[in-house]
């Protein structure tokens, strides 16, 4: 199947059941490509986009020491019990920038232990330079 190259989207429909979304792009030769996905695709496709954007940032971030940051505005922290036995760390979660990270027992605890050090030196930074 050959590749369409996307130049922008240029709209985006939503079914009257809430059941199926359509995008319309505009192409490199100056036609269009519309694509109609079930609704429930979505969050996959956006996820997908969203790891994308990071491999994008990574990629133009080699070969230099800079890294792209952001702060997230929400996050949440749970267990995946059932399925692989992780906890999962999710930033922004159901947003366009819902990231998520799965994290082994052993790896999640270090990472604790990392956070609150790094805090408990934040602070004291603080406290020492309000003088």
């Amino acid at each position: 199947m050959p590749l369409e190259w996307l130049t922008a989207i240029k709209a985006h429909a939503v079914s009257e059941d809430g059941s199926h979304v359509a995008i319309a792009f505009a192409t490199k030769e100056g036609g269009e490509f519309s694509a109609m996905m079930p609704a429930d695709s979505l969050e996959v496709l956006i996820a997908a986009l969203n790891r994308a954007k990071s491999a994008i940032r990574s990629k133009k971030a080699e070969g230099s020491n800079r890294i792209s940051v952001t702060v997230p505005k929400t996050w949440m922290v749970t267990a995946d019990l059932k399925e692989s036995g992780v906890v999962l760390v999710i930033f922004d979660p159901k947003t366009e920038a819902q990231a998520g990270y799965a994290l082994d027992p052993e790896a999640s605890k270090k990472m604790a232990a990392a956070l609150v050090q790094n805090a408990d030196a934040i602070q004291a930074y603080r406290t020492a330079n309000k003088n």
